[in-house]
């Protein structure tokens, strides 16, 4: 899933002014970045990088949980988004039920492969620090030589089939909770959690490129819901109006 990004949001992401930005980007800064003007997350990452640094360090188990929780999130809002109408789906378009869980799941899918990728060039990175520290003390590296393998547990998430009768009203209710969820998720994301010894430097749940990448494209799903509720109390209210005047 490729999303453009606004001057505005890109700014936002580089934790610069409109004006730093657009200055920045005058003096062709980040040319190397971006092409033909477009963003994408990717490029605002690479950009971001470019400013502060890399980070790599995180927490495979908070990061797991987190991946669960927006497959959850997705599965509510297969469940309690509004259907298309018959027409869009003779024209191939999705309701919020589909669209927005189905981009929910291809995050999740990202969030994992970068969870992936992260753990894995830990993994090796110490195992190859081991092995050379093992070689130089002239004990035995047979155990380096083998292929290993890493368990990474995703908790099941159950599929949602509401009830026949639900209405808007619970409708709205199970989209705003669903707007909860993920600011909870956005902000997990991005929040350093401290790991074991409290001395030691905060650890993210997710490495700081897929904390940022994954917030920002929650974010992006999360106003499509908002923008949906509003869309539905105003569909309850126009009904409710419509029996009050029979």
């Amino acid at each position: 899933m490729t999303h453009t990004m606004t001057v505005e949001a890109v700014a936002g992401y580089l934790a610069l002014t409109q004006d730093e930005f657009e200055a920045r980007s005058a003096a062709g800064e980040f040319d190397a970045f971006v092409a033909e003007g477009v963003w994408t997350v990717a490029d605002a990452e690479s950009a971001y990088q470019h400013l502060y640094g890399r980070g790599v360090e995180c927490d495979p188990v908070a990061a797991a949980k987190l991946i669960t929780e927006v497959r959850r999130v997705a599965e509510g809002v297969r469940a309690y988004g509004d259907m298309p109408e018959p027409d869009n789906v003779k024209a191939g378009r999705g309701g919020v039920a589909y669209r927005v869980s189905f981009d929910l799941d291809v995050i999740a899918a990202r969030m994992e492969s970068m969870l992936r990728g992260t753990v894995l060039l830990d993994m090796m990175s110490a195992a190859a620090l081991s092995a050379k520290v093992a070689l130089w003390g002239e004990k035995d590296t047979s155990q380096f030589e083998v292929e290993r393998r890493i368990s990474l547990s995703f908790d099941v998430v159950d599929s949602i089939v509401p009830p026949v009768d639900v209405d808007d009203a619970r409708r709205v209710a199970e989209m705003q909770s669903v707007c909860a969820k993920l600011d909870e998720i956005r902000e997990a994301l991005l929040r350093p959690a401290v790991l074991g010894d409290e001395d030691e430097d905060p650890v993210a749940a997710m490495s700081t490129a897929a904390g940022r990448g994954g917030a920002y494209l929650l974010g992006v799903q999360r106003d499509v819901v908002a923008a949906h509720i509003e869309a539905l109390e105003a569909r309850r209210l126009a009904v409710a109006d419509g029996g009050s005047q029979a």
